[in-house]
């Protein structure tokens, strides 16, 4: 069982060193760096607890919620972010989905 568990630390390794990770990595950090792009994402997650607290749908709160996603779309870094992220989560799903099938062939 040792050895199994030494093999799933080995996976993770190769995930880390991965083009996908890396590249995440690499443009996650540069993301925390950008103060403009952190003040809009604090800013739009205050107005969203703001909206649902409320419990009511103020039409203001919501027109500028969208301007803030609107304004967050519109820096490159920021969708470089999400493209980089999806393509991370797509090879983590398609590792899951593999081990869920390999799984399912040893338990059958």
């Amino acid at each position: 069982m040792n050895d199994i568990l030494k093999d799933v630390d080995y996976l993770k390794e190769l995930i880390k060193d991965s083009k996908e990770y890396k590249e995440y990595k690499e443009i996650e950090n540069k993301l925390d760096d950008n103060k403009e792009i952190n003040e809009i994402v604090n800013s739009i997650k205050s107005l969203q607890k703001s909206i649902v607290s409320k419990k009511n749908n103020n039409f203001d709160d919501e027109e500028k919620l969208q301007e803030l996603f609107d304004l967050l779309n519109s820096y490159p870094l920021y969708n470089e972010y999400i493209k980089k992220s999806k393509e991370l989560n797509i090879l983590l799903t398609k590792i899951q989905k593999r081990f869920e099938e390999e799984f399912n062939e040893i338990l059958v």
